[in-house]
């Protein structure tokens, strides 16, 4: 792998890290004990990730590594029901009750009901973001498998 992609990966997951943080700050401050933090956390990573690899699959590493793109496409399987599974129990969770129970008394009763709104909005956006970038992905790689092998370009 080249220096550039390197440094090209290296910033872009710098960016991502900048994203997560962003997104998650207003629940890490006004819910410390949020249950789906860390789900939400991979589920943000693997959408900028996927859709980044998507559409930029030859400035990756992964752009010449046909064995990771075939082992890539074989686990999304698993990985896109995992990620099903989690957005089930989240939504048990969110459909669990009025924004008092769930939230309880970590912040003031006006401010529940919008930070409670902000979480389903962006766990949502992200969990299906990453779901079907996931998808797109695979199907983009073995596009790339079939192009390396007969034509020899990603």
């Amino acid at each position: 792998m080249t220096s550039k992609k390197l440094l090209l990966e290296l910033v872009w997951w710098v960016l991502t890290a900048v994203v997560v943080g962003v997104v998650m700050y207003p629940i890490w401050t006004k819910f410390p004990d949020y249950s789906f933090n860390w789900v939400n956390i991979i589920t943000i990573a693997a959408f900028i990730t996927f859709a980044r690899y998507t559409f930029f699959l030859e400035y990756t590493f992964l752009a010449k590594l046909e064995k990771t793109k075939i082992a890539f496409v074989l686990v999304t399987f698993a990985l896109v029901a995992t990620l099903l599974r989690e957005m089930q129990n989240f939504n048990v969770w969110i459909d669990g009750g009025d924004p008092d129970i769930l939230l309880g008394s970590v912040i003031k009763p006006g401010q529940r009901e919008s930070l409670l709104g902000y979480i389903k909005s962006e766990f949502l956006f992200f969990i299906v973001g990453s779901i079907v970038s996931a998808l797109f992905l695979a199907g983009r790689l073995l596009v790339s498998v079939w192009r390396l092998r007969n034509r020899g370009k990603v």
